[in-house]
């Protein structure tokens, strides 16, 4: 199905001259990606709207693709995979958040955020084996997932002290996941290089 609507937009911009024919691939590799997120963001935001959520689902999706932007990490290496482990953690996110009041999930919470925060300082960002950054690209993008980390550590105490433990929970969850995910790829560049 997706090949279908991509093959149709591309070649509706080839004989627009919007594109060129040599770069069909990349526009149909492109727009697949573009329809692909555009799906599961979509069908997480109306999940959120059944689960009576939807500001903390907007949250912590920003927070994942903001985080996964300037940290690098695992990739799936199929959309289902892709899709089925983002809704799990989505769906662990809504589990969390329903146990807030229980001091020692909230602990743990707070826990892994902060070796998350270690984690990303130490090792962020990690280009995996579909992306490939210059040095320049990787100094640039270091810099501004510290930056994007100083800014969540300063939204989370904001929101901490506010009381908005929901919102506290989305986006520390997401940025556990990324962390998760970059812990991953690092495992797998390790293991690589020893083989």
């Amino acid at each position: 199905m997706l090949d279908v609507i991509t093959n149709s937009i591309t070649s509706y911009l080839i004989s627009n001259k919007a594109a060129k024919e040599e770069d069909r691939d990349v526009y149909k590799y492109g727009l697949a990606i573009l329809l692909y997120n555009i799906f599961l963001v979509l069908f997480i935001v109306v999940l959120s709207f059944f689960l009576h959520n939807v500001i903390a689902t907007i949250l912590f999706i920003a927070t994942l693709i903001i985080m996964r932007k300037y940290t690098g990490g695992h990739h799936a290496n199929s959309r289902v995979k892709c899709f089925t482990t983002t809704v799990i953690i989505y769906t662990l996110t809504v589990i969390v958040n329903n146990f807030q009041n229980i001091v020692p999930i909230q602990a743990l919470v707070y826990g892994l955020l902060m070796i998350s925060y270690v984690l990303m300082l130490m090792f962020a960002p990690i280009c995996g084996e579909q992306i490939q950054w210059s040095s320049k690209r990787m100094e640039y993008v270091k810099k501004c997932n510290r930056i994007c980390l100083l800014v969540f550590i300063f939204i989370i105490i904001c929101m901490s002290y506010l009381n908005w433990k929901t919102y506290v929970n989305y986006i520390s969850i997401a940025i556990i996941a990324t962390s998760c995910s970059l812990v991953i790829e690092r495992l797998k560049l390790r293991e690589g290089r020893k083989s």
